[in-house]
Formats: structure tokens, sequence, C-alpha cells
């Protein structure tokens, strides 16, 4: 019996003696940070920082560098993380992040390294010419997309990425083509290249991509780009040929002569979206009277008489300030309604 019990006395004490010193050794506080992670603890001896507080700005920023370098993703993480905070006022914090961006082989990191650089302002055109190669060469789907969304954030300073936005209107996944034509609209007309894709996009993309397409259309499309929008007034989806509506009426006058041309002949939609955007535009469409009087006195259909009738009730009636009222103009998309078939209803 005795045999059986004293080899347990120690085995006993052993385990005692580990769980004291797994308990002091929980309880010490640290006194330096772990070699490779992405934050340091300062020694506990306070004489070390005396006179700083923190560390300087400029040991945080080569640290952080340096952690980009680790094989951990966890560190590479971090890394980017405080560099993010300082990028905006250092220029090796952007250098460094756009290197990420473009090199890490983790798509996760590379995804919040281009987040981090959305909001550098101080050297937009490395910014933006490090968004827009990820854009193209990025094998990562959320990473494009991230790039994409991040350069939309730059407004008319990311003109030097339209190429590759235009392109990236033809991703194969529409989460990419979503925010490229978001971003193309926040560029506005120094996008004015991208309208033929846009117009493309606007007529053969469904649902969100192609209706972001159309808002972007309405953003860039200046006076340049008149007959290629009246064009989309014979497009077969009813939102489109309104969508191309809404574009003209914001040209105003200039685009008069192309609509008094799209009220002569052509499917009745088209003709009908025509008068409606004429009477729009108010009184600076004067010159489309004439056009308008004979269409509300001759068109076979009533649908179309009564449209130019309105206009020209609008043309007339209103002050010359080349302003509708408020209220005569759909304010966002929920304001056009559409029946089972997309058609505008009220024009077929």
């Amino acid at each position: 019996m005795r045999f059986a019990v004293y080899p347990l006395i120690p085995i006993k004490l052993t385990t005692m003696c580990v769980a004291l010193a797994l308990a002091a050794a929980c309880s010490a506080p640290p006194t330096q940070s772990r070699e490779g992670r992405g934050t340091s603890v300062p020694p506990s001896d306070s004489s070390s920082s005396e006179g700083k507080g923190t560390s300087e700005p400029a040991e945080d920023i080569a640290r952080a560098v340096r952690d980009l370098e680790s094989d951990l993703e966890s560190v590479r993480h971090e890394a980017v993380r405080a560099l993010g905070k300082v990028a905006p006022r250092s220029q090796e914090a952007v250098s460094a992040l756009a290197r990420t961006a473009l090199e890490d082989d983790d798509e996760y990191v590379r995804s919040n390294a281009v987040r981090a650089l959305r909001g550098v302002r101080s050297n937009p055109e490395e910014v933006v010419s490090t968004l827009a190669k990820v854009l193209s060469e990025d094998g990562s789907t959320f990473v494009r997309m991230d790039a994409a969304m991040a350069l939309g954030r730059f407004g008319d300073q990311a003109t030097g990425a339209v190429p590759e936005l235009i392109a990236a209107l033809r991703d194969g996944h529409q989460e990419v083509r979503l925010e490229a034509a978001h971003t193309l609209g926040n560029i506005g007309p120094g996008a004015g290249q991208a309208v033929p894709a846009l117009i493309l996009a606007c007529e053969s993309d469904l649902w969100l991509p192609g209706r972001e397409a159309g808002q972007a259309l309405e953003r860039i499309c200046t006076a340049d780009h008149i007959d290629a929008i009246a064009a989309l007034l014979k497009a077969e989806r009813g939102f489109i040929r309104w969508r191309a509506g809404r574009i003209l009426e914001g040209i105003g006058g200039p685009a008069v002569p192309a609509l008094v041309r799209a009220l002569d002949g052509g499917p009745v939609e088209s003709r009908w979206q025509a008068a409606d955007t004429l009477g729009r535009i108010g009184p600076a469409a004067k010159q489309a009277v004439p056009a308008l009087q004979a269409m509300s006195q001759a068109a076979t259909e009533a649908s179309l008489r009564r449209v130019a009738t309105e206009a020209l009730d609008r043309i007339t009636a209103q002050p010359d300030n080349g302003e509708c009222p408020a209220a005569d103009r759909p304010t966002n998309e929920g304001d056009i309604q559409e029946g089972n078939s997309g058609e505008i209803q009220g024009q077929t």
C-alpha cells in the first residue's frame, strides 16, 4: 500500500509548483514586446520614456514598415492598421501601403491596405495610380471592389483612373461593375470618355449596375454627348428612355434640336419621352413649339396629343428662367412607376 501512495506525493508537489509558476507569470507585467508582434509594450521602467510619453512617430512608422515583412498575417494586418492612421501625414506610410496593396500575398491584407489609402489626400496622384493598378490587376473580387470604391473618394482627382474604371465596367462580378460605375459618376464630366461604355452598361447590365451606369451618365454628360444620349430615347426599356430624358433635361437648351428631331417619327414611346422632356426643359425649349403644336393636333395616338399639349403649357406658361417647378420634376428613380413589362406607365 505504501508503494502505491508514495509516488503520488512528488506528483502532487510538482503540479502545485507548476500552477504557482504559471500564476506568477500571468500576474507579472510584461517588460518587452514579443519578437514579430505588430505592437510593442513599453518597459516598466518609466525613466526610459521620460520626457516623451510615447515613442516618436518616426519610430512607430519604421516599426510598422518592418512588420509588413512579417510571415504572420496578423502582424501585417496590425502594421497596415497602424500605417493607415498616419498615412494622411506620412509619405513613407503611403508608399508602404501602396506596396502592400500591390504585392502582399494575402487578399485581406491587400484589401485593408487599399482601404487605408482611401483617406490620403496629400499625394493623390500616387494613390490613384496604385488603386487603378489594383483594380485592373488584382485577382480578388473584393479587393478590386474595394479599389473601385476607394477611387470614388477622390472625385475628379481620380481622372487618371478612368481607363481602368471603363475596363472594370466589363468585370465578371457585378459588385465591381457597380462600384466602377458609381466612381465614374463621382469623377463627373472629367470621365467623359466613359460615356459610350456607360451607355452600353446601361442598356445591357440589368438591375443595379445598369441603373448605376445611368446615374453616372446623368452626372457626366455635357452638350458634347447630346446625340449619344438622344439615341437612348429609342431604347426598348422604359427606364432607359426616362433616364435619357433626365440627362437631356439637365443639359437644357442645347438639347432641344435633338429632342425636336425625336418628335418626328420613330416609336411612340420615344416620341412621348422627347415631348415630355421638352416640357420639363420649359421656356428654354421655345423653338420646339411648332413641332409640339403639330403633334398635339395631328398625332394618331391620344397619349402623344396629350403629352404634347402638356409640354406646350409648360413651355409657354412659365417665366423664362429655364426652370420647371420642383413639383413637376421626378426627384428620384422611385418617382417613376413601372409596369410589369418594364415600360413607364402612360407611355404605351
